[in-house]
């Protein structure tokens, strides 16, 4: 248990960034290596993308997710899930996130958010 309910925000946040700067994508058509998009590492955040703790080494193991990410079956306890995460990451949620940001940045919305 935590006892500062601050440090569970900071936690996720050193985990996101351990998963996005750590898991590589090769590439099938030579030897070089891509870094995962933010919205591949929202997913593999969640142990329905296959990335989860190997029992026998007590490492994060990523496995799964990259072969998947290469174009292979995703096998993971809740692969379902793990397909609608990265379908609304990579489709609704950034057209949101832009309409958002439009929002924020025009003069209409900010009269909205003044009034509140």
């Amino acid at each position: 248990m935590l006892m500062r309910p601050g440090d569970s925000i900071n936690l996720a946040a050193m985990y996101l960034k351990y998963v996005k700067e750590t898991i590589k994508i090769p590439n099938p058509r030579g030897m070089t290596q891509r870094d995962i998009t933010w919205a591949e590492a929202a997913v593999a955040y969640c142990g329905c993308s296959g990335v989860a703790l190997d029992r026998k080494t007590g490492e994060i193991a990523w496995r799964n997710f990259v072969a998947w990410r290469m174009g292979g079956e995703l096998k993971a306890g809740d692969a379902a899930e793990g397909k609608r995460r990265y379908a609304a990451m990579t489709g609704w949620v950034p057209r949101a996130a832009k309409a958002y940001w439009n929002c924020v940045e025009s003069w209409a919305c900010r009269g909205i958010a003044i009034a509140f």
